[in-house]
């Protein structure tokens, strides 16, 4: 009988990723995902975090990351940006800075000790395209570690593009069905032989915004809600094939914690995001126990 394969999950969402990073940190901090976990994948912020744990960082070194460079990468005080309301957000100086000093400039992603699968967008060409490095002969192994970390994270509104590439999220915020068939094609690994843990960054208890509502909104309106909506809209499309898809075990945790008014950039929110998640920690610990064991 085979052995089973371990994928860990990870959604994005923005300075929402502090909710699987404190998860993580707090139920196994000194985690080593090099020998426990066989396989990494995640989007956006979720993608960083994946590539942290496969580069051999531990959960309690991704939760530091959010406490020392939130305030970094959010950093609203680019004089361009001030002079053009229609630039993005924020720039990425901060942004990339921060990356290439987590992941160093020159690393490539086959130094690191698990393979990962991390979707991107590339926009200049209109297609997606998925970071592989299942196989040692993958061309993707020679990328740089802190520039696929910042395709997968280039949400638009909020951040510019880079190189081309936009968010991973507006085609697979939770790229469960993506890592899975592709070990399946490149390794060899059945779907049944799979034991498979997806964390989400959080979600609100009862979204909804009325018809009546929607009718009078301004293009400007749209802008921020669709990016969420397109978000989260893939994310269910994932949960529904995953859970059709036969694998030996499926987790996935996803507390509903978010207020409506939140903003995915609001780094201030990280203590209210932690006390929020201390009436669920008791049952994230339990299933990552399960899936690890």
């Amino acid at each position: 009988m085979p052995d089973k394969k371990k994928l860990l999950v990870i959604s994005g969402g923005g300075i929402f990723g502090y909710v699987p990073a404190y998860l993580l940190s707090a139920a196994e901090p000194n985690l080593n995902a090099k020998g426990r976990i066989d396989y990494l994948s995640g989007t956006s912020v979720g993608g960083i975090i994946s590539l942290m744990l496969a580069d051999a960082r531990q959960p309690v070194e991704v939760l530091e990351m959010f406490h020392e460079c939130a305030d970094e990468i959010f950093y609203k005080y680019d004089f361009l940006n001030l002079l053009n309301p229609f630039r993005p957000i924020y720039g990425d100086k901060h942004f990339n800075q921060t990356l290439m000093r987590v992941f160093g400039v020159e690393r490539r992603l086959k130094e690191l000790g698990v393979p990962v699968i991390i979707p991107t967008v590339n926009f200049s060409r209109s297609r997606p395209k998925v970071y592989e490095t299942l196989l040692s002969q993958d061309a993707d192994q020679q990328e740089y570690i802190w520039e696929v970390a910042r395709k997968t994270a280039s949400a638009p509104v909020y951040f510019p593009p880079f190189a081309g590439f936009i968010d991973g999220g507006l085609f697979a915020n939770t790229p469960v069905v993506e890592a899975a068939f592709a070990i399946n094609s490149k390794v060899g690994v059945r779907f049944e032989d799979m034991d498979v843990f997806i964390i989400g960054t959080g979600c609100e208890p009862d979204p909804y915004i009325s018809p009546d509502e929607l009718r009078g909104w301004s293009k400007l309106k749209w802008i921020k809600p669709l990016l969420t909506t397109l978000t989260k809209s893939n994310e269910a499309r994932s949960m529904y094939l995953a859970e059709r898809m036969g694998f030996n075990s499926l987790r996935y945790f996803n507390p509903a914690i978010l207020d409506s008014s939140w903003r995915m950039d609001d780094v201030s929110l990280m203590p209210m995001l932690r006390s929020r998640l201390q009436r669920h920690f008791t049952a994230f610990e339990t299933m990552l126990e399960d899936f690890l064991a």
